[in-house]
């Protein structure tokens, strides 16, 4: 949902004012936040539960804290050309929002939780405004619980890629794998069962036709350390494809490891076939399989000499295009039938079948407040990738330098060239980190197409 675009002047004096009052509450912005519902609902559980789920009305501690909060939070991501001077909106993943939430508890049993963003797509800050969650919940008896409205509905277990997350409204951002998207209106239904839960869906795209309401469902069970869940979503008209959905953790040797697997019947999803010699857009309705799989590792010296955090991950996207390279050759002719609506701009994202992903830091070596940070992800089938090495020296909490290097790679028009934005093979990055959450960027661009230095801010944080 949008709002009127405001003016450029009352936007930048918003933006102005909420980062003045953000700045000094940075350093304890985790105390002090209002906006995870994790702290709202739910007891300590054996396993990892997913965010989805540990924002159910059931877990002990509601009563503890009733009132109104308010709260939000801000990513403000600008740059300046050191040629020519002119300022931008940081090209490449990254985006720029201005978030705000409200948490009202009248009583025991029932709470209202709100959050709208303002998304800016300029250096001026213009932008849209949208409801990212607006719901109520009711618990009955504290045995069968209620959320009705617009809500977050994360039903993965991954990281950078989650084919089992059916309900959420966008993909995840590689950018910021933890940030929080938006998902559907929605009524819910869940009852815990011990350390089980069952949940039921009926989400709706705001219409009066039945045959547009999809149903959902989910079992999650535990299994000593493990945690499962099972479900699927089916609607009448046919318009999303039913699935089955499983999702499981499990820590073996000492290594947490994941997985979720997708049976879908049928794809909404457009794909282009180039077997003619021009793009042609389709949709199967044949049966295909996604999944996902991956680990993470953390290692802590016992005298407290390093701490060493190693994660992978590999996606199997069976409805992605056999082809990948042809993507990358046909990029044109692809933004083409964007700008004809003949396929959305996030079709030209995720068309591959292969992808993998790793991310290895080493912090505080020998207590000396130096690091390394490693990460790479690649299209496997077209050899497009995006990899990062740094070195970081914090020797206090409030301050942290770091120097290092990224680089998108592969063929030109290839998807993780297409994201970088700027038209740059790969560039040198040296990062100052002021506070906590605000680091001042120094990008000297390697090579490639408008290859300039630049000096980039960012900031964000929560409130």
């Amino acid at each position: 949902m949008n709002a009127n675009r405001p003016s450029r002047n009352a936007v930048a004096s918003l933006l102005l004012l909420a980062s003045l009052i953000a700045s000094p509450l940075l350093a304890a912005q985790e105390a002090n936040s209002s906006e995870s519902d994790d702290e709202l609902f739910g007891d300590a559980a054996l396993v990892t539960v997913p965010t989805e789920t540990a924002k159910d009305i059931a877990g002990a501690g509601f009563e503890t804290s009733k009132g109104l909060l308010f709260g939000g939070d801000l990513s403000l991501v600008q740059s300046v050309d050191l040629w020519n001077g002119n300022l931008s909106q940081a090209k490449g993943m990254r985006t720029q929002n201005l978030g705000l939430n409200f948490d009202a508890r009248p009583s025991d049993s029932f709470r209202v939780y709100g959050r709208g963003q303002y998304t800016m797509t300029s250096a001026v800050m213009d932008g849209t405004f949208s409801i990212q969650e607006l719901f109520a919940d009711v618990s009955w008896n504290r045995t069968v619980n209620l959320r009705v409205g617009k809500q977050a509905a994360n039903w993965g277990v991954g990281y950078w890629w989650s084919p089992a997350d059916i309900l959420s409204l966008s993909a995840i951002d590689q950018s910021d794998p933890s940030a929080r998207r938006a998902g559907p209106v929605a009524i819910k239904a869940s009852m815990p069962i011990g350390l089980n839960q069952a949940s039921i869906y009926a989400t709706t795209d705001a219409t009066d036709n039945i045959d547009q309401i999809g149903l959902a469902g989910r079992f999650e069970f535990v299994l000593g350390d493990s945690e499962f869940g099972l479900g699927g979503y089916y609607r009448r008209d046919g318009e999303v494809k039913p699935r089955l959905v499983g999702t499981a953790t499990v820590k073996f040797l000492g290594v947490n490891w994941y997985g979720e697997a997708v049976g879908s019947f049928g794809s909404e999803v457009p794909t282009v076939g180039f077997a003619s010699g021009s793009p042609v857009v389709s949709t199967s309705d044949e049966f295909f399989f996604q999944g996902a799989a991956g680990f993470t590792w953390t290692a802590t010296d016992q005298e407290k000499r390093w701490n060493i955090v190693a994660m992978g991950e590999y996606y199997f996207n069976g409805r992605g295009a056999e082809d990948a390279a042809a993507y990358a050759d046909h990029r044109a002719q692809l933004l083409g039938l964007v700008a004809g609506g003949a396929l959305g701009g996030s079709d030209l994202l995720g068309y591959g079948r292969h992808y993998a992903g790793l991310y290895a830091s080493a912090e505080d070596l020998w207590s000396s407040g130096l690091g390394l940070v490693a990460e790479w992800r690649s299209n496997l089938g077209e050899a497009s990738g995006y990899g990062r090495l740094v070195a970081a020296y914090e020797p206090v909490a409030d301050f942290r330098a770091e120097a290092g290097g990224e680089i998108h790679y592969g063929p030109d028009g290839g998807e993780y060239v297409f994201m970088n934005g700027t038209g740059e093979a790969g560039y040198a990055v040296a990062s100052l980190r002021l506070w906590t959450r605000t680091t001042i960027d120094v990008a000297y661009p390697l090579y490639g197409e408008g290859a300039r230095p630049r000096l980039t801010l960012v900031v964000s944080g929560r409130f």
